[in-house]
Order: structure tokens, then sequence, then C-alpha cells
């Protein structure tokens, strides 16, 4: 059965410390039989990756071999003679964009002179022919890079049924030999194209490889690093279409990343003090521009920045001596002229302004002192004006507060002005670090502070939340002193029984809250005082003394009705509980036209809130004078209390 899929291989070998690099880049687009389907996009991925690695400094051009339609004698001698040229200790890298094919488990290239109707013999077989590849290549580290199937079918008219990527031989290439197999998409899938031509996955793996990928902000990005930030970036571009996939034992070095190096040589440079205005304008200038842009003399000073940087021996005055001859010997602007060239003067030379790229964190306020980053080679004075971005300028200081929603990145433009009129432009970025924030302030207590409450078993509540809708815990902190003690950590929720409070006592406490990210908010010391003794009033219907009012102070109830008066005694001291309590009533009084007796009965209150109760119960009445001497009896009342 014949699969068809369209196929970049990239084949790029460890990037280590030894030996050099040597590269072929082959991109095919353009096909002499008519019936496949041309490819642009190949040819112009192949070209970007070229120049990515020559920019990158991965291979020097000497050591570069790029070519495009090839005939099929071309590919294979190009391939077979680039195998060879390696060395145990070289790094090779090849590079192929273009058709791809398969059949009985074979992978095959497709040069421009193909013949559709024998792929078999006009094509490249690359998974035979890596056998023999193998024996000839010496380095041991090989990362292969495989995109696939972005720009539709091979033979035009023809749809792709099934197409996949048979990736069995190359595992146990990855076995055998320790090669590493980064795949644009998983072995069902296939890979997409971008609107304006060329492949989401070698997009993204250019870029990454251009140092985005670098996670660790360490001098190199490590194939690990590359596969995660081209997998993230290739599946939201393609709505989860298309998943990279990554085949390897190994964690190689795929490219040197040295923009973060020179991110943190630029912004320890710029702290130095003592250093002339003209020297840091031109270190300013190497360590923003790429390598490939140095004259011979920056490269010089961009080494001297290097072991700056990398030494404590070397101080800034060691430097300044370092690249002195380089600066002041002959201007880097116009090296390779003849000396007796005459440099014509202007009456009035424009400002110069090189800010570099700031980091800030949110909520932190950034200030920059543009004196130190502009200079006038007139001596003029200077003015400064903001152009378009965020912060605002004060006389020769710039400031940027970044709330906790602001941009991740920020562009600032600034122009400096002399007093002839004659300006020019600075243009910075700001990076603006996430910081995660403390919680809020604990607030709204319950009990309110300095509140009076009855002698029950009572439930402290607050509230609090976090700004980052980070989960909480609380710390609770209560007793009788104004430095309570720690009585529960690490706690959940917003609110806490402490159980029965004693009467005429004042409590205190607090809670500080805890985001589980190190940081934490107290709340304030709050208090509340609780009563010597109750007293409540209910209105209720007895059985069977009738409707009435009962004023009870604290286990005594002295009730008044029509036509009964009565005195209890409540074994159940008022107002114990939380939510409610039982209690038991004994007492004794004239009940109506029945006349005296002594009530006893049984009964739950249930406390509404602190103040408002209802109350009901049942029991027993004992007439001392009476046909019937035992009665029934019960109540039911609701009531309000007062703490005293």
């Amino acid at each position: 059965m014949k699969k068809i899929f369209l196929l970049t291989i990239i084949i790029i070998t460890a990037i280590t410390m030894l030996g050099e690099t040597k590269a072929l880049v082959i991109g095919v687009g353009e096909y002499q039989d008519e019936t496949i389907t041309d490819l642009p996009g190949a040819i112009k991925d192949a070209e970007q990756f070229k120049e990515t690695i020559l920019s990158l400094g991965i291979v020097e051009e000497d050591n570069l071999t790029y070519i495009t339609n090839p005939s099929l004698a071309q590919m294979t001698s190009q391939i077979f003679d680039w195998a060879r040229k390696g060395e145990k200790t070289d790094k090779l890298i090849f590079y192929y964009a273009g058709h791809g094919y398969t059949k009985d488990g074979n992978t095959y290239l497709i040069p421009s002179d193909v013949d559709s109707e024998y792929i078999d013999y006009t094509g490249y077989n690359f998974t035979k022919n890596m056998e023999v590849l193998t024996k000839e290549i010496k380095t041991e580290d090989v990362l292969i890079i495989m995109d696939a199937c972005y720009s539709g079918s091979l033979i035009k008219d023809r749809p792709i049924e099934n197409p996949r990527i048979e990736k069995s031989s190359i595992e146990q290439i990855t076995k055998e030999k320790g090669y590493s197999f980064l795949f644009s998409s998983e072995p069902e899938e296939t890979s997409l194209e971008m609107a304006e031509g060329g492949g989401w996955f070698t997009h993204y793996l250019i870029e990454g490889m251009k140092g985005k990928a670098n996670k660790d902000e360490d001098e190199y990005v490590e194939l690990k690093e590359l596969y995660e930030y081209t997998k993230e970036q290739v599946e939201k571009a393609t709505n989860d279409k298309q998943h990279p996939m990554l085949i390897s034992e190994r964690n190689i070095e795929v490219a040197k990343d040295m923009t973060t190096l020179y991110e943190k040589i630029l912004t320890e440079i710029i702290k130095e003090e003592g250093i002339p205005f003209d020297y840091l304008v031109n270190y300013m200038k190497i360590l923003k521009q790429t390598e490939n842009q140095d004259t011979k003399k920056e490269k010089e000073i961009r080494e001297a920045l290097i072991k700056w940087y990398s030494s404590e021996d070397i101080d800034t005055k060691m430097l300044e001596i370092m690249t002195q001859n380089i600066l002041e010997g002959k201007d880097m602007e116009q090296e390779g002229k003849e000396k007796d060239e005459k440099i014509p003067t202007k009456e009035n030379q424009p400002p110069v302004i090189l800010i570099p790229d700031m980091r800030v964190d949110m909520g932190k306020i950034l200030v920059i002192d543009l004196t130190r980053y502009a200079n006038d080679p007139d001596g003029d004075q200077l003015t400064f004006n903001m152009v378009d971005g965020v912060g605002y300028i004060e006389g020769n200081i710039y400031k940027y507060e970044p709330g906790y929603k602001a941009e991740k990145n920020n562009r600032v433009v600034i122009k400096a002005t002399d007093t002839n009129g004659t300006s020019a432009i600075g243009e910075f970025n700001i990076g603006v670090t996430k910081v995660n924030r403390p919680p809020d302030i604990p607030n709204t207590p319950t009990p309110a502070d300095n509140a009076s409450v009855l002698p029950y078993k009572k439930i402290l509540s607050w509230k609090c939340s976090d700004p980052d809708g980070d989960s909480l815990t609380y710390d609770i902190y209560f007793g009788t002193s104004k430095n309570p003690p720690l009585v529960k950590s690490n706690y959940e929720n917003t609110s806490y029984s402490i159980g029965n409070v004693q009467k005429n006592e004042t409590y205190y406490w607090k809670v500080v809250a805890k985001d589980g990210k190190g940081n934490t908010t107290s709340g304030p010391l709050w208090s509340f005082s609780s009563d010597k003794f109750e007293l409540g009033l209910s209105f209720g219907l007895g059985l069977p003394r009738g409707p009435g009012l009962k004023i009870e102070i604290r286990g005594f109830n002295i009730g008044v009705g029509f036509p009964s008066v009565f005195l209890e005694l409540s074994f159940k001291p008022f107002g114990r509980g939380n939510n409610g309590y039982f209690f038991t009533n004994i007492g004794g009084g004239i009940f109506g036209l029945p006349g005296g007796g002594i009530t006893v009965t049984f009964g739950y209150r249930w406390n509404i809130s602190e103040h408002f109760f209802l109350d009901i119960s049942g029991g027993i009445l004992f007439f001392f004078y009476n046909e019937t001497p035992v009665y029934p009896a019960g109540d039911l009342a609701i009531g309000w209390t007062w703490g005293l």
C-alpha cells in the first residue's frame, strides 16, 4: 500500500564545544514532472533555515552547501559527500525541504527530476541510504527533524489516503546510533502551512533556535527546550491539529544562544559608574546588534566585554584600557577607509540616544536617568520628550510604574533634542515581570470588633480574598491577652468555632492569610467582650396557663399572663450552645382556675440569631387541689435576649 506525504527533513548533529559544523541544506520545490505539485513553501523554509544557521554562527559559510531543486544524482552525491566530510568531533547539519513519499516502510525524498510513475526508482530512498550513511558518518550526535505534508498531495488531483510517517526504521537508528528525531507531527497527522507560505513547524523551529526556546536562559538552546517550545507554538497556531513529536534518548545542544548573555552584560555594564559616555554608547551598540553585523574591531570589543563579564580579575578600568586603542584608534564606522581620507563634519551633529531594554516588576517603579544614555557630540544641552509608549518624563527622568494588569512587553520611544532643534529617536522595550501579590487584609469580623456578646458558644468568621485568585489558608490566633496564641494553623475556611466563652471576659483574636506561594497578610487585632448576665423577654402560649409574657434572668423565669402567674427555675443556664440547647424547667404558680401547682417541663431552644430565639417544651403539671392532680403542660414561645 502506498502512503504519500510531504516531508521536510533536517538532520542536525548536536552542537558541542569541539570540531567544526558541516551543513548541507537542500530545498526542492519545482518538479519537471507536471503531475507533481510544486512546493514554493519548501524553498522558503530551506532559505530561511540556511540564513538562520549562518546568522546564529552555528556554521561558517565555508562549511555550508546550499542547493535548490537538485536531480536525483545531485541529491545522492551531495548527501553522500556531506556524510563523509564530518570527523568524529565535527557537527553535521542536513536540512531537506520538499516532497516525501512512503512505500513498504521506506521513506523517499523527491528530487526535481523524479518520475511520478516510478518513484521507487527515481526517488531518493532515505531509509536504505541512511543505513549506508550511518556507516560513513563519524559524528556521535545526530538530530533528525521531519516536517510533513504542509502543501497537499504529491500527485496533482490525487488525494492523500491515510498519510503517515513510517518511523520504525528511525526508531531503530535512534536505538543503535543514539540519533535524535524531531517530527513536525504525530504519525497519523499532516503538517500545515502558513497563509504567507512555509510550514508552521519550520517557522517556530527557527524562532526557537534564535533564542525563544531557551527556557532556562543559559547560553544554549537544548533539544528538549526546542521541542517543547516548537510543540507548544505549533499546537496553538494550528488549533491543536498538529502535534510535533520527539524521539530521543539524549538532550543535546542545538544552538548557542548568546542573546541572554549579551542582555546580562548590557544590564551590568550600564550599572557601572565612571565609564566614558562614548565608550558606553559603543558597548551598547555592539551588544544590541547581532554578531554577523560586527566589524572586525567590534568583534574584538565584544570578546573583551565577554571576558570582563566572565572574569572577576578584570574590572571596569581594565576593560576601558583593553578597548581604548580600538575605540580611539579609528572610528569603527570608518573601518576600511584610508587614513588620509577626509571625513566631512557637520556644523551641528544630532544627539545620540541608546537606551537598553529594561525590566521592572509589577507594582514597582522603573526610574531611568536619560542623561546616562544620551549625549550630544557638540556638547549641547538636551531635552527629552515622549514619542510613544508607556510611562512619562519629568525633566531628564523617565518613569514607569506598571500596574498588575500591565502588558508583558512594552515599546517606548523617546526623542532627545539639542538646543539647535536637532533631534534623535531612542527606542527600547520594557519587560514587565509578573509578581504574585499577597492576600488582601482579612476584614469584616464576626463578632464585630469591640462588640459585646452573650456568653455562649461562639463562631469566629471573617472575609478575605486574594488579588491573584490564589487559594488561601489561615492561621488563627485567639485568647484573653493582647498577644493571643496560635490556636489553628493552615485552616481552609473563613469561620472557626471557639466553643463556649466565659462571662464577663474580654477576648482578642486575629487572622493571618497565606496564599501558599510565600506571601502572608496579617489582619488587625480584633476583640469582643462577653456579658456578665442576660435578660430575656418572651411571649408564648402555654398549656394550661394560657397566653402570657415571661421574663428570664439567667436561669430564673417569671411569668405573668391570663389567667396565670408563675415562677420557674431553669436547670440549663440560659444562653448555652450556639444553634440551640435542651433545657429543663421546674416551677410553681397559680395557673388560672385550676389553681396552684408545680410544673416540670422539658424543651429545646433554637437560637435563630444571637438574640432572637424560639422555645418549645412539654411536661406535667401537678395541681395542689384539684380533682385531676396530674395535667399535661407545655409551652410555645418566641423571645429576645439582652446582655448586661
